[in-house]
């Protein structure tokens, strides 16, 4: 299941018709405090609610595109995580190490890129470094290398 990060424009859009439709009346000392308690709960979900550039998919979702087409698949952990069990094909890339190494991988700016860390926390901030140098079709594979092994996908261990 293809899963994207809400665009924050639709509780933006809803915040601005309730203000607008609250905005003439008066207002009493308890429901200032609670519209401040409620714009205080809201402004945390806007800002995560914004759309980040690039698709979650799951270790299933993954394989299939692998086995469609010749998507990169970027392995972000460190050398030693690699070198003890990795996804056949995988190019290594370490996340402290992948800015300064993009161009390495520049011919697939505008195709797919799949993103896989030991458990997608580092595939996360993996996958916004690439959107924000502008690559366009990035995937962060959710559970990284836990999730793809308990899935049941191969992997190759050792060197």
């Amino acid at each position: 299941m293809v899963r994207k990060p809400p665009s924050g424009g639709f509780f933006l859009c809803g915040i601005c018709v309730l203000l607008a439709f609250v905005g003439p009346v008066r207002y009493t000392y308890s429901m200032k405090r609670l519209s401040l308690l409620v714009l205080l709960a809201i402004i945390p979900a806007l800002l995560f609610c914004q759309d980040s550039g690039y698709t979650t998919i799951t270790p299933a979702e993954a394989h299939a595109m692998l086995e469609k087409g010749e998507p990169l698949l970027l392995d972000v952990r460190t050398p030693g995580e690699y070198a003890l069990q990795h996804v056949p094909g995988s190019v290594l890339i370490p996340l402290n190490q992948l800015p300064s190494r993009l161009e390495e991988i520049d011919d697939y700016k505008n195709r797919d890129v799949l993103v896989l860390c030991r458990s997608g926390n580092r595939s996360r901030a993996a996958s916004q470094i690439l959107v924000d140098a502008g690559f366009t079709n990035v995937y962060n594979i959710d559970r990284g290398i836990i999730g793809w092994t308990l899935d049941g996908f191969p992997v190759t261990y050792g060197e």
